[in-house]
């Protein structure tokens, strides 16, 4: 009987936010430091060239050297440092070789790579590890910093025609896109996981791989919240095994029967116990739809590589380029410490 009144007054409840008749309290406004922040994007472009410089030099990978007939294949970390810098200026190989030119006493390049060149580097399985490397730097100055995460997907346009927005809810388009999903940060937008894959997939399949990467890099995690697309028990239990409390967002339908899965029942009776708590505990994730915004706004050209392969790289090295970015704003804005700058700039 408890737990049929219990089941009511979450379909209630549920129904209740679908319909956005939910009475939200009111949060307090949060105040931004305008100095730090105008620091931050006046600087942007030179901390983004230091730190891209010092991160793929320090990354400390292998490379194997190329034998055997042929000239020897370009330097590995100049193309690493130019993918980057041609993702952050959204260009061309063309452009990019430009920038290369531009950039070289920078970036501390050997040599300016031609632009067929810099276009095959994505293939390269070296220059992925590098690029891989500098993605985990990114979240090194944070891991003992932030025990908050939420994830979300997106579609990623093939064409300047596209825009998915406009056709999420049109599944039939889906197909002509790509997806990325991605798990961040909260408190500083850095994202921790990365996947990629076609645009027809869902959300929920995509968390493990996500929750694995994020647990790889920080010992702490208190709380990850999902929107409705992430939801189902398992995901639940996966959260809750690595000690964090679950928040995501349930869907018209579904049940307090655990299944196996008590970290189901205990989030749902948790939700219904105290709705304002855990609304306001849910709505960090908005933190996720942040980190969109601003990769939309950045990178409006759309993902332009024919492989599949340079297309994940591309996309991936977008994400990294966020990444720089965000870490920037750290620096400036709350004083995170990292090391790849020059502490005499602040």
């Amino acid at each position: 009987m408890i737990m049929k009144k219990a089941q009511r007054i979450l379909n209630e409840l549920i129904e209740d936010l679908k319909n956005k008749q939910f009475k939200y309290e009111p949060k307090e406004e949060k105040e931004i430091d305008w100095s730090a922040y105008n620091l931050s994007k006046i600087h942007e472009i030179n901390f983004f060239l230091i730190f891209v410089r010092e991160a793929v030099d320090g990354t400390q990978v292998q490379i194997r050297e190329k034998t055997g007939p042929g000239r020897p294949a370009s330097d590995a970390f100049d193309l690493a440092k130019v993918i980057l810098v041609k993702e952050y200026f959204q260009t061309g190989e063309r452009q990019a070789e430009g920038l290369a030119l531009l950039f070289m006493e920078k970036l501390a390049l050997k040599n300016a790579p031609s632009a067929s060149t810099i276009g095959r580097a994505y293939s390269r399985t070296d220059v992925q590890e590098i690029l891989a490397r500098v993605f985990e730097m990114t979240s090194e100055p944070i891991k003992d910093k932030e025990t908050s995460f939420s994830a979300d997907g997106t579609g990623l346009p093939l064409s300047i025609k596209q825009n998915y927005e406009n056709d999420r809810d049109k599944h039939e388009k889906h197909a002509g896109y790509d997806k990325a999903a991605v798990m961040i940060s909260n408190n500083f937008h850095i994202a921790t996981g990365m996947v990629h894959t076609k645009g027809t997939a869902n959300d929920s399949p995509l968390f493990a791989p996500l929750l694995e990467q994020t647990v790889e890099k920080f010992q702490r995690i208190e709380d990850v919240e999902l929107d409705a697309g992430f939801i189902s028990r398992e995901n639940c239990q996966l959260i809750d095994a690595v000690g964090a409390t679950p928040y995501i967002f349930p869907k018209t339908g579904i049940a307090l029967n655990q299944k196996g899965a008590p970290a189901w029942r205990k989030m749902l009776l948790s939700l219904i116990n105290d709705p304002q708590a855990w609304l306001r505990s849910y709505h960090r994730r908005s933190q996720n739809e942040c980190y969109f915004s601003t990769y939309k706004r950045r990178f409006a050209r759309p993902i332009l590589k024919r492989i599949t392969l340079r297309r994940s790289i591309q996309a991936f090295g977008r994400v990294t380029v966020t990444n720089i970015t965000m870490l920037i704003t750290a620096y400036c804005e709350h004083r995170v410490d990292v090391k790849e700058f020059d502490q005499s700039y602040l």
